[in-house]
């Protein structure tokens, strides 16, 4: 039974080619954007739209997914009208994300002046939440701005997003060592008060001879932390823009109850 499908064969494959080629043209209504996340296939995912990609940094940042696939597969999906049944459609859906239950879900974003001019899609959505779960078990929903550009939460996900590959190994360690020692929920000011990393240093050699830099404006310790969240070993509050006041507390990996 197609329900039987494993991830591999739902998009989430090492080889997963998109079912949907996003074209690289002036006159499509597109503003085409590649989004680098190891969760993916080939280290990226190829968005259609500058709302795809802000759900992406969502997705990519969100330790409880684990994998994330552009344009998974075609969907086949039936549809009615006051007679019954009209004729089969197909749909690809622009993203699909694997969590750390094993729960898949395909996505679309649309925004919402897209929405309301289209009752339509509210109809096949409903179709293909049908469809989908029935053929694969698989979830299918619909995101917009109401969903994604919920602020500070966006503005604190970029910025865990921007620091999680720039920083020192040794110091996230340095930094997990501390949070060993320290009875959480903390904030990130206590951790700056029990830590103190140096900056890095720039060196630079020219014909002159060897000159440094100290990069006084890079913090050690915050890019540690935003580290920490991505890979999911610590929550940060999102609820407000960080400081040395947001609350620090080990992550709780999610459960199906």
């Amino acid at each position: 039974m197609s329900r039987d499908l494993p991830p591999e064969r739902l998009g989430f494959g090492a080889d997963h080619v998109p079912a949907f080629k996003v074209p690289w043209r002036a006159k499509f209504k597109t503003v085409p954007t590649v989004f680098p996340t190891r969760k993916a296939a080939g280290g990226h995912v190829l968005v259609r739209e500058p709302l795809a990609a802000d759900l992406m940094i969502h997705f990519d940042t969100d330790p409880a997914i684990k994998k994330i696939c552009g344009y998974p597969r075609k969907v086949i999906y039936p549809t009615y009208d006051r007679y019954g049944f009209s004729k089969f459609e197909d749909h690809i859906p622009a993203l699909g994300i694997l969590n750390e239950q094993g729960v898949i879900t395909y996505a679309d974003c649309i925004p919402l002046a897209i929405q309301s001019k289209r009752p339509w899609i509210e109809r096949r959505t409903e179709a293909l939440q049908l469809a989908l779960w029935n053929d694969f078990g698989v979830f299918y929903t619909v995101f917009d701005e109401r969903d994604i550009h919920i602020q500070p939460r966006l503005w604190n996900l970029r910025l865990i997003w921007r620091h999680h590959r720039d920083n020192d190994p040794a110091d996230v360690n340095a930094v997990r060592r501390a949070l060993d020692l320290m009875e959480l929920p903390a904030t990130i000011g206590d951790v700056r008060a029990t830590i103190d990393i140096p900056p890095p240093i720039w060196r630079t050699e020219t014909a002159n001879g060897v000159f440094d830099l100290t990069l006084d404006d890079v913090d050690p310790v915050f890019s540690a932390l935003m580290s920490l969240a991505f890979t999911g070993l610590i929550e940060l509050n999102l609820s407000q823009r960080f400081s040395d006041e947001t609350t620090i507390t080990y992550r709780q990996k999610r459960s199906e109850d």
